[in-house]
């Protein structure tokens, strides 16, 4: 699974060109390409692709050790109970794999990403009220200059006014009707 996340990863780019390419065509395989293209296009495959790739660069390593014929010769060979072993050592593993998640990604940070993800317009948790005001207390009012109560009649007039699925941006809609969602948007 690293292996295949690791060309992915290196080969992003081509890997999207390559299957406009074949989304072009006009047979079945087409749809499947175009579907695949939509699908590592969003934000939450990006996200996801980039997370499992360090947390399997970790356990890649481990994971081919004990795979090895190496290993399984020595083993075999001895009177050591290899389950106990695999078991132990495999815990350590997991808290080790843990410990560097909570480093790499610790909860002031999360707010961070979820509020983010809240401005995309293909989340399912997109404009979300509460997502956003913890993203506005996370950075504070003062230093993003906006009225939190201003911005959540933004969203709620938003929502009745325009197409959920449109992402808002100064193209699609008046910038001056939403000046506090606006502020969030140019976070990103």
């Amino acid at each position: 699974m690293f292996y295949v996340l690791d060309v992915i990863y290196a080969r992003y780019k081509e890997t999207l060109m390559t299957l406009v390419k074949r989304a072009a065509d006009s047979d079945d395989a087409a749809i499947i390409a175009g579907g695949l293209y939509h699908k590592l296009a969003s934000g939450h495959m990006i996200l996801t692709c980039v997370v499992l790739k360090k947390a399997l660069a970790i356990t890649t390593n481990l994971s081919d050790l004990l795979q090895s014929s190496q290993i399984r010769s020595h083993f075999s060979d001895t009177e050591v109970d290899v389950s106990k072993f695999t078991k132990d050592f495999v815990v350590k593993v997991c808290d080790k794999i843990s410990a560097e998640m909570i480093l790499r990604f610790p909860p002031e940070n999360m707010v961070i990403l979820k509020g983010m993800n809240s401005l995309n317009a293909t989340s399912a948790r997109y404009l979300d009220e509460q997502l956003l005001s913890q993203l506005v207390d996370h950075y504070g009012t003062d230093i993003l200059d906006l009225n939190k109560t201003l911005l959540q009649l933004e969203v709620q007039k938003f929502k009745l006014q325009c197409d959920p699925n449109i992402q808002l941006n100064a193209t699609n809609v008046d910038p001056k009707f939403y000046p506090n969602l606006m502020k969030l948007f140019h976070l990103k």
